[in-house]
């Protein structure tokens, strides 16, 4: 039997693809398991809240609760950071924050090394993180934790980097296609988050099949109703200038979210001088006091996007729950708690999508503007603009939703979004495309020397010697110019090299007497004008040459120019900047 390094690589991956699946799939059961347990204790029972449901989904868990008593929000806030900045900054540091950064991180900067206790201290610190009210989602935890299994997975079968990288893609898919019930969605998003111009196209066949394994396992377990309840809809062209301004919108405030939740994090939790374990609590504390004004806040906020689908929330509430959520997002995730970016930006996007549409009812009554529909849409440009993954949200939105009627709609919206707000991520970790990336950054430096071709390069106004000349002259020569080696032409013919070493083998007091053409190397290896530099800088590599002549292919006695790898280097840089420009 063959071992999985020999199989093919399509063939390795439908096993290895089905195998993370499996276990990422598992992974997401317990996860949520451990989600609804702690959300239905901490905020249920010991708070007496119970969070809106999503309309999809309901939590099995259900505890006779105390009465409601304002001050313990907070409270419970506060331990539940404790409790988790305790776990993580003990355990695992790294599984502080939104987990999805420490995915791409892992990929981009670390050949796909998870530790083995991240995805274990991930779903423990998130779930109470989530669970005692803190305003993050499921997203990181399950891609960090997804991802940890599948590099743990890959390290006991010893397969290379190349495999592992693969495998933490396919185990964030399989985790983020199970348990937001969007396996194409999530598959795609976890090839997509990556980059913000570019696609780990490689890993794509792999993670729909770890995708779908882990969908399948988790549906078994919850069932595959969709997480959202939603009308149905029809287009209307006439509305579509109003989705491009639901688009900027959600760009503009996209990036005003990414700019303070880092302004937040680097330039205050940051700073403060006490231990980092602390900091969570901290952060919990101040959003509970903001929640007992606006509990809308309170948890990922599902319950709140399926109430904005279905028009139960005002105008102002709206307006006003769009920056609390932001608040409460950086409050929670900035300062170091375990838990993801994306449900709070589905919310905010959701209720920016429902506020444009209340708004517009009221100046345009005679337009048909549906909440439900820009509230969709609102949730896929969102995230479109936050994450810089147009293709990923506008399927996952229409998975979580099972809504595909709008996808025109949210293409347009998507579209500008992305158009407006590139240059920003919610995603440190992210880099533009896989020419930024050290994974990739070998190849495409091989892909540049492969298209660049000596005539490009070469250097044609060359100091050449004559075969007459002494060795003493040369010496002087070199000594007032600082070149180490020259071309020797006699009547306009190349008949040969002759360079600093080359000297060394004349004797002192041969210097006067003693010609080039006695010492010089008539043995040449040469290259044409449409050579490949890459093919030439093998050449100075293979023979130890400093410089490679380029001649006539019609006669080799005719030089046309020098190459050194100082050229072949400087030309390369070049390009590079040149593909970065572009980019």
């Amino acid at each position: 039997m063959k071992s999985f390094k020999e199989l093919k690589f399509f063939t390795r991956w439908a096993i290895l693809g089905t195998l993370i699946g499996i276990i990422s799939g598992l992974g997401a059961v317990i996860f949520f398991f451990l989600l609804q347990f702690s959300s239905a204790f901490l905020l249920g029972y010991i708070g007496g809240f119970t969070l809106p449901s999503s309309g999809g989904e309901i939590n099995p868990f259900s505890f006779t609760s105390i009465s409601m008593v304002s001050w313990r929000i907070p409270l419970i806030l506060i331990i539940g950071g404790l409790v988790s900045g305790f776990i993580v900054y003990k355990f695992a540091p790294e599984a502080e924050g939104h987990g999805t950064d420490a995915y791409i991180a892992a990929f981009h900067y670390k050949n796909g090394q998870i530790r083995e206790r991240v995805p274990l201290v991930k779903a423990v610190a998130s779930s109470i993180i989530i669970g005692s009210g803190g305003s993050a989602g499921r997203e990181g935890p399950i891609a960090q934790i997804g991802a940890g299994f599948g590099s743990w997975f890959i390290r006991k079968i010893k397969l290379s980097d190349s495999d592992r990288r693969t495998a933490i893609i396919c185990g964030a898919a399989g985790g983020i296609g199970a348990i937001f019930k969007a396996p194409l969605g999530g598959a795609i998003f976890a090839i997509e988050v990556l980059y913000k111009r570019d696609l780990e196209v490689k890993a794509l066949l792999p993670s729909f099949i770890s995708a779908i394994v882990a969908y399948s396992i988790f549906g078994l377990f919850f069932g595959f109703e969709p997480i959202f309840i939603t009308p149905e809809f029809s287009l209307n062209i006439n509305n579509l200038p109003f989705y491009a301004i639901l688009g900027l919108l959600c760009a503009g405030i996209a990036i005003f979210f990414s700019k303070f939740f880092y302004f937040l994090k680097d330039n205050v939790f940051q700073k403060i001088k006490i231990p980092k374990m602390l900091k969570p609590a901290i952060g919990g504390g101040i959003m509970g006091m903001i929640a007992l004004i606006i509990p809308d806040i309170l948890g990922p906020g599902y319950g709140i996007i399926q109430n904005t689908i279905d028009a139960k929330f005002p105008l102002l509430l709206l307006f006003i729950i769009i920056f609390a959520k932001i608040i409460a997002t950086t409050l929670t995730v900035g300062s170091g708690g375990s838990g993801g970016v994306f449900a709070p930006s589905l919310v905010i996007g959701a209720t920016i999508g429902g506020f444009l549409a209340l708004l517009l009812q009221l100046l345009l009554p005679l337009f048909n503007i549906e909440i439900a529909s820009f509230t969709i849409v609102g949730m896929a440009a969102f995230i479109t603009a936050v994450a810089n993954v147009p293709i990923a949200s506008i399927i996952m939105v229409s998975e979580m939703t099972n809504t595909y009627s709008l996808l025109v709609q949210a293409m347009l919206a998507c579209t500008v979004a992305y158009i407006f707000s590139q240059k920003w991520s919610i995603y440190e970790s992210q880099v533009k495309t896989q020419s930024y990336s050290p994974v990739h950054r070998g190849k495409y430096i091989e892909d540049i020397l492969e298209n660049l071709k000596a005539h490009e390069i070469m250097n044609t106004k060359f100091l050449s010697v004559s075969p007459k000349q002494t060795v003493k002259e040369l010496f002087e020569l070199i000594k007032n110019t600082g070149r180490s080696g020259f071309p020797v032409i006699d009547n306009n013919r190349f008949i040969g090299i002759i360079v600093y070493r080359d000297l060394f083998k004349v004797a002192p007091d041969k210097m006067q007497s003693t010609f080039v053409e006695e010492c010089m190397s008539k043995k040449l290896v040469t290259a044409f004008p449409e050579d490949k530099a890459f093919d030439i800088l093998e050449k100075i590599e293979n023979y130890g040459y400093g410089r490679i002549p380029v001649v006539d292919p019609m006669d080799t006695s005719n030089l046309l120019g020098i190459i050194t790898k100082r050229d072949i280097l400087r030309a390369r840089e070049i390009k590079r900047q040149e593909m970065i420009d572009i980019d």
